[in-house]
């Protein structure tokens, strides 16, 4: 805990682990342990056409083989760092740059073979270090400059806001999360009950459906990441903001995009105005910030 993973580089050591059957032992790299005595890192697997890779797993306590972290992980390389949170309850690592998970499944009560996934990073942004700290949450720091912080056992990616830290959405929601049913609702209601502090939303390009989802009452900020180049229609209306940021990335915001925000007072349009000329005029209908809105387009228009 508190030890930056640039600091952990090569912090693993020789072991083994053996199959179930304890057939025979293999060459194990341990990069950590776990509360229970199993134990995490890297050694050759082999699979269903007998071929030997390197992969991501874990062991217990006696050394047998429990459960594999991510079918692909041989593509993607042998870890700087791989720390676990302090609860147990969770995996992470970095490689290449690249920040990857893997999660306790309470369903199954334990760490199911094939589910680590990357932890998707605003802009692509590579991963230069990161730290676990005592209370689960991760600082992550990207070779971009910017920073944000990731809970683990939540797999929640969150940045800095105006009123607490926003959740960065979707940074997981993948084919892995839909093929275990985990749907938008659901993976919200989690990580504002995990982290009662949230206090809105960083919204990536790759966000569609948001238009039918009641966003929780504490979410007073959404800000746009600088990839994200257009705000569906509706896709905000009535959520209850406060706060409303739109980067030069945004060139389309739809009809009704945040309609009927009443307490929406401050909005923040960044880098050149001429391109609100096209955005739709009831976009901020029946906000406080609507006049203000108006009044740039019409600015915008003329010019």
């Amino acid at each position: 805990m508190g030890a930056r993973f640039s600091e952990l580089v090569d912090n693993h050591e020789p072991s083994r682990y053996t199959p179930r059957e304890y057939v025979s032992w293999h060459d194990f790299e341990c990069y950590g342990h776990l509360p229970d005595g199993s134990y995490f890192g890297v050694g050759k697997l082999r699979d269903i056409d007998e071929c030997w890779y390197d992969d991501f797993f874990l062991v217990d306590a006696e050394g047998r083989a429990l459960a594999y972290a991510y079918k692909h992980f041989r593509s993607v390389g042998m870890p700087e760092a791989a720390v676990a949170s302090p609860s147990g309850k969770s995996i992470v690592w970095l490689v290449d740059g690249q920040l990857w998970t893997w999660l306790r499944n309470p369903e199954r009560e334990g760490f199911a073979s094939f589910e680590g996934h990357q932890v998707h990073i605003p802009d692509d942004a590579a991963v230069a270090d990161a730290r676990m700290n005592a209370n689960g949450v991760m600082d992550v720091w990207c070779a971009d400059g910017s920073r944000y912080e990731y809970a683990c056992d939540a797999d929640a990616l969150l940045a800095p806001g105006k009123w607490g830290p926003l959740l960065i959405y979707p940074h997981s929601l993948d084919l892995y999360a839909l093929e275990r049913g985990t749907s938008c609702d659901s993976y919200l209601r989690a990580c504002v009950e995990a982290l009662p502090g949230i206090a809105g939303l960083l919204i990536c390009a790759y966000a569609e459906s948001l238009g039918s989802i009641n966003l929780p009452g504490a979410f007073r900020e959404v800000r746009f990441a600088s990839d994200c180049d257009c705000v569906e229609d509706y896709m905000l209306a009535g959520a209850r903001l406060e706060r409303v940021v739109l980067p030069v990335g945004v060139r389309e915001v739809g009809q009704h995009a945040f309609a009927w925000n009443r307490g929406l007072c401050d909005l923040v349009i960044e880098g050149d105005i001429s391109r609100i000329a096209g955005w739709a005029a009831d976009a901020f209908e029946d906000c406080p910030c609507e006049e203000e809105y108006l009044e740039l387009r019409r600015k915008a228009q003329a010019e």
